[in-house]
This record gives structure tokens, sequence and C-alpha cells, in this order.
């Protein structure tokens, strides 16, 4: 049994590994931030454009420029991480993601609903909760860090239900009193799973994956097929450890984010638009909000398939291959998402999309960590945050302006569709960097 002490107390895990705790508490996190933070804010389209007048283009504005801001302080946040610990930064992030919540129920004007997004809820979700959860995992995680990313993430396809919970609750209380709500389940959820976030393991007397052992051993029995996917799969683990200045100098960093922010003008500008698309005053469709945030709960939740399905493979098989064949499947999907005119073809396609969704939210973060080990994740990931932020400012924003001129999403996703053919491009052109010396 190993043991270690730590801030209050002392590890130990005779039985079960404490990263699968990790985990847990990532789940949670990504479940309750995601939910309430990013995808839920699509509940809130309709009802401020009642209530104000504004239009979806300045409505969009304020998320979409929100996270600029939490882009922009990408860096910062992985860097502190790095050194302060994700707990510290998850409590710090709970704080400022539900304080944000309760000053959007006093919203009354145009400039105040963009400072309490640009000011506190994406911020405090994407620095105190995304980062954090994703560094600890990373850290206590190595030979299977597929299949505990792909766990944690599903998280973030369960946020759907969170997103459901959300229109019910606009529904039955109106949007003030709903947002006052979830900035207290925020508190609730964030402050607890916090507690179980742990740095490293080395910290506390465990190795990565609970002990010795190494992905390359052979395996008896298995075909010659899968010992040479094995293969390719090792390559991408280049056994290095960079510092983020040399990350930052090599080809792959920039490919690999770039392709992410490509993909994020589709990813955000679905989920934002999600909603407005299927139950809008001109949507072909036509269904009621509450049955589009059922819609968009069942695509997130079938996101899990890519989620837990792909991260698990990415264990096995080339990770940039399988995000490509994702990129492809989620090019043809949102094709047939913007030219749907009921739920007949709708529904699969978002199916197919979500599960593309799903596999692409992790297997990136997988990727990186392969590429360029652990020691500066965090930062790392702070910066391929600043690059993806791009994406995610265009999608919504974009989607928003062309619905307005034309009071359709068709042209916006045929856009969404030639971006995320262009992150399959991009990510296949990722290649592990080699660098000599690089220690």
């Amino acid at each position: 049994m190993r043991s270690g002490r730590q801030e209050g107390g002392v590890i130990r895990s005779p039985r079960i590994f404490y990263g699968w705790w990790i985990v847990v508490a990532g789940f949670f996190a990504m479940m309750v931030s995601t939910g309430f933070a990013f995808h839920g804010v699509s509940t809130l389209v309709l009802p401020l454009e009642r209530e104000f007048g504004w239009s979806r283009s300045a409505i969009t504005g304020a998320f979409s420029l929100a996270r600029v801001e939490s882009g922009v302080l990408g860096p910062l946040g992985g860097w502190l991480t790095d050194r302060i610990g994700p707990r510290k930064m998850m409590v710090g992030g709970a704080f400022l993601t539900a304080g944000g919540y309760f000053l959007l129920a006093h919203v009354t004007t145009l400039p105040m609903l963009y400072l309490v997004f640009i000011g506190g809820i994406v911020v405090g979700a994407s620095v105190g909760f995304s980062t954090p959860v994703g560094a600890a995992v990373a850290n206590w995680f190595q030979r299977k860090r597929g299949r505990a990313f792909g766990l944690m993430w599903a998280g973030h396809g369960m946020s759907g239900l969170t997103v459901l919970l959300l229109a019910t609750m606009i529904t039955a209380w109106g949007w003030r009193r709903a947002v006052t709500v979830a900035g207290v389940l925020i508190l609730i959820a964030g402050l607890p799973t916090a507690m179980l976030l742990r740095r490293r393991p080395e910290d506390y007397g465990m190795l990565p994956d609970g002990g010795p052992g190494t992905s390359t051993e052979a395996v008896p029995g298995r075909p010659a097929r899968f010992s040479r996917a094995r293969r390719v799969a090792e390559a991408e683990r280049t056994g290095n450890e960079y510092m983020a200045r040399q990350a930052l100098r090599t080809r792959a960093f920039w490919f690999i984010a770039v392709s992410g922010s490509s993909r994020q003008v589709a990813t955000a500008g679905v989920s934002i638009h999600f909603i407005a698309l299927l139950a809008g005053p001109l949507s072909p469709i036509a269904v009621s909000e509450t049955m589009a945030a059922a819609l968009f709960a069942v695509m997130t939740v079938t996101s899990n398939i890519g989620r837990i399905g792909m991260s698990w493979m990415g264990d096995f098989i080339s990770k940039r291959y399988l995000m490509a064949w994702g990129l492809v499947a989620m090019t043809g999907a949102v094709v047939v998402m913007g030219l749907s005119k009921g739920l007949v073809t709708f529904v699969p396609a978002a199916m197919v999309f979500g599960i593309g969704w799903g596999g692409l939210s992790t297997l990136p973060n997988l990727l990186r960590a392969d590429y360029f080990g652990r020691n500066a994740y965090a930062t790392i990931q702070g910066w391929n945050q600043l690059v993806e932020m791009g994406g995610i400012l265009v999608g919504p924003l974009l989607a928003a302006v062309l619905y307005d001129r034309t009071h359709s999403y068709v042209v916006a996703f045929l856009v969404f569709a030639g971006a995320c053919f262009v992150a399959m491009l991009l990510i296949l052109a990722a290649k592990p960097p080699r660098r000599a010396g690089v220690a």
C-alpha cells in the first residue's frame, strides 16, 4: 500500500487507485460547468430576445466575447494550475461562475449582459474547471490516459441534462429565478468535487496508473494487425517532456491548435444556436423550446459514445486518424442538420454529430499529452485554449449574423461543414514532433 501526506491528511489507495476518484470529480465538474456556462446559454437566447428585443447577433456576441477573455486568460490559467494545483483553481472557478449567474439575474441592459458573461461566468468555468480537471487527470494517468479522459469527459456529454434542467426551470419560473438557482447548484456541485482534486500522484507516494508498467508490452495472442495499430499509437507517445516554450516552437502544436479552432467554429456555433434553430419563430422544424432542449440533451448524451469509445480506442490506435474520421462524420452530419426540414433527418444527423463532437473534445487533449508530456500540460493546454478561442468566437457570432441577414441557418451550417473539413486536413498534418535534446 502506498500513502502520502496531503493538505488535509493522507491518501491511501489499497484497492482503488486514487486517480479514478479524480476522474469521478472531473466527470461532475464537467457536467456542471459545461452545462451551465457553455451549452446552457443556448436556453437564454430566445428569452432575452423576447424580453428586451435584442438581436441574436447582439445576444450571441456577449457569449462569444466572454470566451475571448477566457481564451486570453488560458495561458495564465494553465500556468497557475501547474504551480498552485487544480484544487485551488477549481474553488475559485466555482465562486466566480456562480457569482456570474447571481449577477445575471439582475441584468437589464446589453452592456450588463456583456459584463456578466465576460467578467464572470465563462472565465470562471474555463479557467477554474476545464483546465485544472484536465491537468489533474493527465498527471495521474499515462497508459490508461485515454480511458480516464473518456470517462471524465463523459460529464461533458451528460451536460445536456443540465441544459434540460435549466430550460425546464426557465419555463416554470422565468429566466431570472432560474439562473439564480443555477448559481446555487454550481456551488453545491463544484466545491465538494474540488476537494477531491490532487496535482500529481508522485506527491502522495504513488505512480501514474497506480504502479509501474509500460503500454508497449507484448500482448500474446493479439493479431499482427492490432500490433501494427498499437505501434502507430505508441509512435505518438514521444516520451519527451516539453516546456511550454518548446512546445510552442513545434509545428505539431500549431496544427493541433488551429485544427481545434476550426472545429470549434462548428461545435460552438451548433451548441449556441441549437435551440434557436429548432424552436425559433422561423424554424422549418418548429418544436417547443423544452423539446429542443430535450433533443440537445439527447445529442450531448449520445456524444459520450464518442468520448468514451474513441478515447479508449486512442490507447491502442492512432489518435490523429481517429480524429480525422470523426471530423469527416461531423462534416456530413452538420450539412444534413442545416438542410433538414423535419426531425426524421435532423435527429440522426445530430446524433452522428454528437458522437464525433464527443470524441473530438477528448482526443486532442490526449494527443497533446502524448506529444509534449505532463510536466507543463496545463500551461500548454492554456496556450491551445488561446488559439481555439478564435473558432469559439467566430462560430456562434457568424451564425447569428448570417441568420439576421437571411432568416435561415442553412448558410451558417454549410460554413460549419467547411470548417470541420479544414480541421480534418490540419490534424492529419499534425505528426509527432521530433526535437533533439528535449528532456
